[in-house]
C-alpha cells in the first residue's frame, strides 16, 4: 500500500536509503526526518529533528514531493525520532531481514555510451560532463555544467550568465547538456525536467521576473524548505533528491560566489525564465 505512493513512502525506500547513509543523521536527513532549519524552529533546540506531526503536515501537502522513504515512520508516531537512535537500528534490522531475497530499489548505474551525441556549435567538449553524469558524481557534474555554459557564451570561472545570453543560448548545446542530465539520471535531472515542473506550476517562459511561479518552483524541487531558499551547502547531490533538484541553476551558496549559471540572487527568479524560454524554443 505505501509503495502505492509513486514509490516514495514505504519501508522498502527506507530500507534503499538506509544502506546508503552511513549514519542515522544523514539518513534520516535524505528521508525528511531531519532538517537544520525546520528542526530547531520546532523543538526550540539545535536537534535538527522534525516531530511526526511537521512531517505529515508536509507530506499532507503532497506525498509526491516528499522525500523518498519519509512515511512510515517507523514506530515513533507519537514523538519526535531525535530521541529515537534506537529506531535506527530497528529500520536496518528490517531491512537486513529481506535484503538477501530482496533486490534494493536503486538506479541502475548507467555506463558512458561512445553513441552519447556530445554536438557543440561553439567546439566544447564535454566528454567530462558526460563521465561525471555516468559515475553519478553530481556534485562535480553540478559544477561542470556551470563551467560548459559559461564556455559557451565566452565567459570564464567565477563570472555568470545574462538573461540575452540564455535567450540566445545554442540550442545545439543546450541539448547536448540536457540529454547528457536527463540519460544519466534516469529522467530526474536535468533542464527540461525543470522547465516541465516550472511550466506546470504557473511559470511563464518570457524572461521576465515572477517572484510567485518562482516560489512555488523551489519548492517543487526542494530549493526552498519550509519557505526558506536552501544554501549550496543543503544541496542533495543524490537521485533521492526532489524530481528537477539538479542542476542548479543560482542559489545563495555564499558572499564570495553567490550564484551560478544565471546571475545573482536578485535576477535568478528571470534568468530562469529565460532559460526555460529557450528550452521551449529548442524543443526541449
Amino acid at each position: 500500500m505505501w509503495i502505492q505512493t509513486g514509490n516514495r513512502l514505504g519501508i522498502r525506500p527506507e530500507k534503499w536509503d538506509n544502506k546508503d547513509f552511513e549514519n542515522y543523521k544523514r539518513f534520516s536527513r535524505a528521508v525528511g526526518w531531519y532538517d537544520d532549519q525546520v528542526g530547531v524552529n520546532e523543538t526550540g533546540s539545535s536537534s535538527g529533528f522534525v516531530s511526526y506531526e511537521g512531517l505529515l503536515s508536509r507530506i499532507k501537502k503532497d506525498p509526491l514531493l516528499s522525500p523518498r522513504g519519509s512515511l512510515p515512520k517507523n514506530l515513533a508516531h507519537d514523538y519526535s525520532v531525535s530521541n529515537q537512535g534506537v529506531l535506527f537500528s530497528d529500520c536496518d534490522l528490517l531491512a537486513a531481514q529481506e535484503w538477501k531475497d530482496d533486490k534494493p530499489d536503486t538506479i541502475a548505474l548507467v555506463v558512458p555510451q561512445p553513441s552519447d551525441d556530445l554536438s557543440s556549435e561553439k567546439n566544447i567538449d564535454y566528454t567530462r560532463l558526460r563521465d561525471l553524469l555516468a559515475a553519478r558524481n553530481w556534485k562535480d557534474a553540478d559544477y561542470e555544467t556551470y563551467l560548459v555554459m559559461l564556455k559557451v557564451v565566452g565567459r570564464k570561472e567565477g563570472d555568470w550568465i545574462r538573461d540575452e545570453e540564455l535567450l540566445n543560448f545554442p540550442c545545439t548545446d543546450l541539448r547536448t547538456i540536457d540529454n547528457l542530465w536527463v540519460k544519466y539520471s534516469n529522467g530526474r535531472f536535468g533542464f527540461s525536467v525543470q522547465k516541465k515542473i516550472y511550466l506546470e506550476i504557473g511559470g511563464v517562459p518570457d524572461g521576465k521576473r515572477d517572484e510567485e511561479a518562482w516560489e512555488k518552483f523551489g519548492d517543487h524541487v526542494g530549493w526552498r524548505m519550509n519557505g526558506s531558499w536552501i544554501n549550496y551547502r543543503q544541496v542533495t547531490f543524490d537521485t533521492i533528491s526532489l524530481v528537477g533538484h539538479l542542476p542548479i541553476p543560482g542559489i545563495d551558496v555564499g558572499y564570495s560566489h553567490i550564484i551560478r549559471i544565471v546571475g545573482s540572487s536578485y535576477v535568478v527568479r528571470s534568468g530562469f525564465s529565460s532559460l526555460a524560454s529557450r528550452l521551449v524554443k529548442c524543443n526541449l
